[in-house]
């Protein structure tokens, strides 16, 4: 948001199509990482392990700061998401579908009324507030 973001702080991302960019970015680096992962697990299990010449020694590719994306494309977890407005909802929907994984819930969702058939079509839950009393969009 712009507010932690921009109005002159200069960082990276100042606009609602920065975030989507960024969040593309980082789940396309964690889709690459698992493509690694896999890899390397089908080149250790095919190994002969009384032979030496077949050996692994490449280390297990892994980075923390990619470990959660990692784990919810390999369905271990489920994605709850907190955002407001239309467009943020059906942004994260556009990956989700991109990259193959699943959304539990949208948390606030203050506009998902006015997507109601494409939330229940993909099956995902809204956790909002009973009346807008005192809300706020991010």
């Amino acid at each position: 948001p712009k507010r932690v973001y921009g109005r002159g702080k200069h960082q990276t991302p100042m606009s609602r199509m920065g975030s989507a960019w960024l969040m593309r970015a980082k789940f396309d680096q964690a889709r690459q990482l698992l493509q690694q992962q896999k890899r390397w697990c089908a080149k250790t299990s095919s190994t002969d392990k009384l032979s030496s010449d077949n050996y692994n020694d490449e280390p297990f590719p892994h980075d923390m700061s990619l470990e959660s994306l990692v784990a919810l494309l390999m369905g271990d977890v489920v994605l709850n998401v907190h955002c407001y407005k239309v467009h943020d909802l059906e942004m994260v929907i556009r990956l989700s579908k991109e990259f193959g994984f699943k959304i539990g819930a949208f948390h606030h969702a203050l506009e998902a009324y006015k997507i109601g058939s494409l939330l229940k079509e993909e099956g995902i839950a809204v956790a909002t507030f009973s009346d807008l009393w005192g809300y706020k969009y991010e």
